[in-house]
């Protein structure tokens, strides 16, 4: 019940807060084990409690794993809204684009008039690689999102695709696992590339 009036404060909150466009209510809750009844009532609950607060403008959106959302979409059925944008990660070296729009393209016809996806493409690396290796790993990288925008503008899924959510954009120097510390702010081509 705490949470409610949590939500309650928070909608208060955007209601002075016009340049606010969206709520993010986390990444992979349901696949790390917050059951996806559970979840999709705290978005369903979002959704009202903006809508009460003046703001029914803004969007409520989650990022979690492909069969994750899968679930929380197919909960809709019978259950009620479960947000707004969904998406999902998935992330290889090679493969990553054709999987993505695979899924989207499978679970679009489960989606709620005006809900859609965000593409989420993975565009980080290894912190530990010298200039010489970045440089020869970009093209990867650009291929990927390069992929991802194909995929997100054909006519299968431009109608239900509504941006992209790159993870990850800063270097994390620090993080536990070196394989995905790097951010693309370190790749030179690939941030004009996004940014295009």
């Amino acid at each position: 019940k705490n949470y409610l009036t949590e939500l309650e404060k928070i909608a208060a909150l955007l209601a002075t807060r016009p340049h606010i466009a969206g709520v993010f209510l986390g990444d992979e809750g349901i696949l790390l084990g917050v059951d996806e009844n559970a979840f999709c009532t705290l978005a369903n609950r979002t959704k009202a409690a903006l809508a009460a607060a003046g703001r029914a403008d803004v969007f409520v959106y989650f990022n979690d794993g492909p069969t994750e959302m899968r679930t929380a979409i197919r909960w809709q059925r019978s259950h009620g809204n479960c947000g707004d944008y969904f998406s999902m990660d998935s992330y290889t070296d090679t493969g990553e684009p054709a999987y993505n729009a695979q899924i989207y393209t499978s679970a679009k016809g489960d989606l709620l008039p005006g809900q859609g996806f965000f593409f989420v493409p993975g565009l980080f690396w290894y912190m530990d690689r010298s200039p010489e290796q970045m440089r020869e790993f970009e093209p990867n990288l650009m291929a990927k999102l390069s992929g991802d925008y194909q995929f997100a503008t054909s006519p299968e899924l431009r109608d239900v695709i509504v941006g992209f959510n790159p993870w990850h954009y800063k270097n994390r120097p620090t993080c536990a696992q070196d394989w995905c510390c790097r951010g693309a702010e370190g790749f030179g081509n690939l941030t004009a590339l996004a940014t295009a």
